[in-house]
Parts: C-alpha cells; structure tokens; sequence
C-alpha cells in the first residue's frame, strides 16, 4: 500500500476515534444530567415547618396527620417534615379555617427549614331581612353580616299549599343535592350562592308558586355558610358537628 493510502486510512481512524469519543462524551453528559434529575426528583430532605398565626389555635398537617397548637404571635415548631409538599389547615374557634397547599422550595430543602404563617377570619354576625311576601309570588331575601360570612347557602322548606320556593337566578348547578344531616328532613330544596360576603350584603330573589296559600302557610329558610374541614374539604358540617356559624332560621308568614 502506498503513503498516500495509508494517509488516507490513518485519516479515516482519526475521524472514527474522534466520532466515538464524541459520542461517549455526549452519552456520559446525558446520563449525568438523567441521574441529576432523578436525583433532584427523589430528594427528600427534612424540613422543621415553623407555623405562625395572629390568633390562639390548632394546626393539621397532611403529612401522617400531624397535629398541635398554634401560639399567637409565636411559632409552633414541627420538626422532620419528610414530603416535598403538605396541606396544612389552620383553625379557631369562632374563626374561618384557612387551608395553605404548601410546597417546599429547594431552598427550603437546603436550609432544612421552612415559614408559614396563618391568616384566620373572624367569623361575623347575620342579619337576614326580607321584602315581598307569599301571596304576590315573590320574596327578595336579604342577608348582611358585618364581618365575613363564607360560602352562602340557604335552604328552604314550605307548607302544604305552597307547590316550589325557586331562586330567581339559579340553574341546575347552584342546587345541593347533598342536603346537611341536621336538616336533611327539615327542607325541600337547597341553594348554593357561591357567594362570600365581608361586611357586605346579598339579595336573593325567590319565586314562589302556591295553590290556594293561606294565613296558614309559610317558608322557612335555612341559612348557613361553609368551612374546611378536618378532611381538608369544605363543608358545612363533619363527624355531625356543624361547621362555621350557627344556622339562621328565618320564617316568613303569608300575608
């Protein structure tokens, strides 16, 4: 074989040497960084959780149903947290329960050491007034509370010559099937507003359809709002104990 053929093979190795290397510098980098993400995605460091709150409480946390006091104006410690990520609810009494998803940054992780702090609304007092009456077919009902008041439903029930008590605005997703065990045989028919009021006030307008209605017949509304419970979902009452505010029971008379 001439020089110039072996240039030509030894050129040829070169380039093949030169390719592998290439492509086992690429492999290498690309496991690392595969490796590098598994392994951020499986870091699970311990983080000591420091909760705060402006108010005297109780805290639950998702994570193995941890629980404990909450101090005011202080931090109650819950050491070694082992999820990337927990729910923490925060409740007191007369107050709303806040509910926070908390997820652990990487610094969080890193420092071993995280802060929450808790945002409890007091709970604020009802007055329910009506306009309208039975007899006319129409009633506007209106509820005002001087603090905050979550999640409005109300609920109604009716006596013998009224046929259906229907909210003016509500279609078929605003009705509650799920009726609360206390009033389960109390109502005919129940209404989510999905509405939350802070010293504010709402009218809901009624239709009523009777038959012969008279000075013997009424409605009564059932009025009451929604927390979170200790499952971490909101409802109106858990285990059988009422959740938020005391139900308010309005009764309108014919005339």
């Amino acid at each position: 074989m001439n020089k110039k053929g072996n240039a030509t093979w030894i050129a040829i190795i070169i380039v093949a040497v030169i390719l592998i290397l290439i492509g086992v510098v690429t492999f290498l980098i690309i496991a690392n960084q595969d490796k590098k993400e598994k392994e951020k995605g499986q870091m699970l460091n311990f983080v000591d959780l420091y909760i705060s709150s402006s108010v005297e409480g109780n805290y639950l946390i998702s994570e193995n149903n941890l629980e404990g006091k909450i101090y005011k104006d202080s931090y109650s410690e819950i050491k070694n947290i082992t999820s990337n990520s927990v729910r923490i609810l925060c409740k007191s009494s007369n107050y709303y329960s806040q509910l926070i998803e908390k997820v652990f940054t990487e610094e969080e992780q890193l420092l071993n050491s995280s802060k929450v702090d808790c945002s409890l609304d007091k709970i604020g007092n009802v007055v329910i007034r009506h306009t309208g009456n039975i007899s006319e077919g129409e009633i506007t009902l209106r509820v005002e509370t001087d603090g905050v008041y979550k999640n409005l439903t109300i609920c109604t029930a009716w006596t013998t010559n009224i046929i259906s008590v229907s909210e003016d605005n509500c279609t078929d997703s605003c009705l509650i099937e799920q009726i609360p065990a206390r009033i389960q045989n109390k109502v005919d028919k129940c209404f989510n507003t999905e509405t939350t009021l802070n010293k504010d006030k709402i009218d809901v307008k009624f239709k009523i359809t009777s038959d012969n209605a008279n000075s013997l017949d009424e409605i009564t509304f059932y009025i009451f709002d929604k927390d979170t419970a200790d499952n971490f979902e909101l409802l109106s009452e858990y285990e059988g104990i009422n959740l938020g505010s005391e139900d308010k029971i309005y009764t309108i008379k014919y005339t």
